[in-house]
This record gives C-alpha cells, sequence and structure tokens, in this order.
C-alpha cells in the first residue's frame, strides 16, 4: 500500500472516530459560526486531499495495466519466435539423422570395396608369382593368361577409384554434418536467450500484477472497476460500431444465412462453461457473454463461416478476434495466446482461428465468446450447442 493509500485510510479512521465521541450537540452549541466553517474547511480540504491521492492511485493503476499490455504482446511475439526456432531445431535434427544415415551406407560400401581390393590384389599377387609355372604345367595359350591378369589388375584401379570416390562423398557428408551442428547450437543459443527474455519479462509480469493488486486493496472502490470496465466496453462497441458499418460480407461468398443454423452451431471450444449470459459480474455489470476455463493453447475455431474483420489486440481483451458471419452478425473470441488468422481473410465453419490464452490481464486462460446482431449481444446458448 503506498504512502497515500495508508493517509487515506489513517483519515478515514480518525474522522469516524472523532464522529464517534463528539455528539452533533456540542456543534449545536458553539457559538462561533466562523470557527464551525474553519472545521467544515478543513474537512473539505482532507475530503480533496484524498480524492487526489485516489486518483494518483487509479493512475498509477492505469500506468500499470499499460505496462502489462506492452509485456504480453513482447511475451506472445517471443513465443512465436521460440515456436519458430523449435521448428527449425526439428529440421535440422531430421536433416542430421539423414546425413548420418548415409554416412554409415557410405562407410559400409567403402569397407566392402577395400575388403574386395584386398582379395584381389591377394589373387593377383599369386597369379604374378606362379605365372611361369602355371603357362609350362598348364598348357594354357600365354596370351589369354596375360590377358586375365590385365584384366584383375584394370578391375582393382576402378576399385580404387570407387573407394577414392567414396572418401570424396564421406569428407562432403562430414562437412555438411558439422556445418548443420555449428548451426543447431546456434538455434540452441536463440533458444536460451529468447526463453531468459520470456522468464524476466513473466517476472516483471508478476510483480506488476502483485503491485495492481495492492493499489486495488488501497483504493477499496469498486467504482474504479467498473469504470474501467464501461471504458473497456465502451472501446468495445465503438470498435463494433465501426465494424458494423464497414464490414461487407462478400456476395461471392455463396453460404447459407447465419441465421438458419440457430441452435444448431458447436461452441468455438470444448473447455467447460464458467460464466453465462446476462450473469451478474463485478460493478452491477452483467456478463454480455460467456467465458470458458480453457489450458492454455486450447484451440479455438470459427463457429461459422465469415470474414475476419478484427484480429489484433484490444485493452481488456487482449488478442481479439472478430468474424462477420453476413447479415449483421458478427462473433467475437478474446483473451487468446496468438492469433492463426488475419484481417480480410476468410474462414470456414471450424477452422483453428486462435489459441486460448490469458492476455488482455486474465488471470487464468480462458476464451470470452460473443454473438452479436446489429450490433447488440445476443445469448450464445440459443445458437450454440
Amino acid at each position: 500500500m503506498s504512502q497515500s493509500s495508508r493517509k487515506t485510510c489513517a483519515f478515514f479512521l480518525a474522522a469516524s472516530t472523532a464522529l464517534a465521541v463528539s455528539p452533533w450537540s456540542s456543534w449545536a452549541q458553539d457559538s462561533d459560526s466562523d470557527e464551525l466553517q474553519k472545521k467544515i474547511d478543513q474537512l473539505d480540504v482532507q475530503i480533496q486531499s484524498i480524492d487526489t491521492d485516489l486518483a494518483a492511485t487509479l493512475a498509477q493503476v492505469k500506468r500499470e495495466r499499460a505496462e502489462i499490455n506492452r509485456a504480453e504482446r513482447a511475451i506472445v511475439k517471443i513465443r512465436q519466435s521460440i515456436d519458430k526456432v523449435l521448428l527449425d531445431m526439428g529440421r535440422i535434427d531430421s536433416e542430421l539423422g539423414d546425413i548420418e544415415t548415409e554416412v554409415k551406407a557410405n562407410q559400409n560400401s567403402l569397407i566392402d570395396q577395400q575388403e574386395n581390393i584386398k582379395t584381389l590384389l591377394r589373387a593377383l599377387y599369386l597369379n604374378r608369382e606362379g605365372s611361369a609355372l602355371k603357362l609350362i604345367l598348364s598348357q594354357e595359350d600365354p596370351a589369354a593368361m596375360a590377358r586375365n591378369l590385365i584384366y584383375h589388375s584394370r578391375l582393382t584401379d576402378a576399385q580404387r577409384a570407387e573407394v577414392e570416390a567414396l572418401k570424396d562423398i564421406l569428407e562432403q557428408l562430414e562437412q555438411a554434418q558439422s556445418a548443420l551442428t555449428r548451426v543447431k547450437l546456434e538455434r540452441v543459443q536463440a533458444l536460451n536467450q529468447l526463453e531468459e527474455e520470456q522468464s524476466n519479462l513473466v517476472a516483471q509480469q508478476t510483480k506488476r500484477q502483485s503491485a495492481i493488486a495492492q493499489l486495488n486493496q488501497a483504493a477499496r472502490s469498486l467504482e474504479a472497476q467498473k469504470a474501467q470496465l464501461l471504458e473497456d466496453r465502451a472501446g468495445l462497441e465503438v470498435l463494433l460500431s465501426e465494424l458494423y458499418n464497414e464490414a461487407i460480407f462478400g456476395a461471392e461468398q455463396l453460404i447459407k444465412p447465419f441465421s438458419e443454423f440457430k441452435g444448431k452451431l458447436n461452441w468455438p471450444t470444448k473447455a467447460r462453461l464458467t460464466k453465462r449470459y446476462n450473469a451478474s459480474r463485478n460493478g452491477g455489470l452483467r456478463w454480455q457473454g460467456v467465458k470458458f476455463r480453457n489450458k492454455a493453447k486450447d484451440p479455438i475455431s470459427a463457429i461459422y463461416t465469415g470474414r475476419v474483420v478484427f484480429a489484433d489486440w484490444l485493452t481488456g481483451y487482449g488478442l481479439l478476434v472478430i468474424l462477420d458471419h453476413g447479415d449483421n452478425y458478427m462473433s467475437l473470441y478474446a483473451h487468446n495466446a496468438e492469433l492463426h488468422v488475419e484481417e480480410g481473410e476468410w474462414v470456414e465453419t471450424g477452422k483453428l482461428i486462435a489459441d486460448a490464452g490469458d492476455t488482455g490481464g486474465q488471470s487464468e486462460p480462458g476464451l470470452y465468446f460473443e454473438i452479436r446482431y446489429k450490433g447488440e449481444p445476443i445469448n450464445p446458448a440459443s445458437w450454440c450447442r
């Protein structure tokens, strides 16, 4: 709790104590009206000081939330980079495996050729040592025997050439293997650096969340939360109004009207429903959609064919996707960890559009989902099953 907040709480305690021990009769008996007005003025100054401290506390909350939003975006980008590095490392491991298999095959071929050469050289040596005696005893044609010796000699030369070629191939494979190993080491170093950055950001997020909790405790007012929720909703209403006025559902997309599928659509996630449409929430507000309790990275799917009219960050909703299904129907998917679609893209029913997450200041992963008609929220449970 900040020093100003402690002063605020101390003042409330002091004021309440003073009112408890000082009866109104003592004030009424005070004949000096100027003194009474002076006391009122002093109370006004103290109240103004409290308002100033509260405004400063709420401003600090806003700054901390802005930093959380900025860090969450950075974490999302780091996670995407980590996924790319891991994918690249998988490809390198696959190539290294192929090279290792090829190296073993060529090494076996090299050993076989060397053994063949040894056998031929041994036979050639024996033929040459006993060639004169064989010629006398066997009475074979000398020319034929000479040709046979030349044939074996040439065969041995060819096998030697093949051995040299195999050695060259093995050398090239070992060079490629070394190069890939170096690249993999660089990827491992990059991965370690990204994970360290992510860890630091998460640690900062934890500290900021703790700071916000303390500031909210100091404020001791649901009005601040209500104002934030109204601000978030106002921003979404403005966005939806703009999207409603600008979105054009392409006539070239020959699909059945969204209205024909009322009660037949699948939910965008298989997770458990935790908040239902129109249920009460903090600040006297009500849920305009439904909330799910997801695991991180749970797949989020489009409930029906449509055009992506928004796929970006929105304060209070984190990474948000809005689909236009035509005929003034839209669906919203909030608090995602990662988006798999872009604005202007057409998606089909059941297509993966995002991964569940906790962006937008959520304490745990969970999809927030709405269906809107002409910009007004309607009960998703009447459409999905």
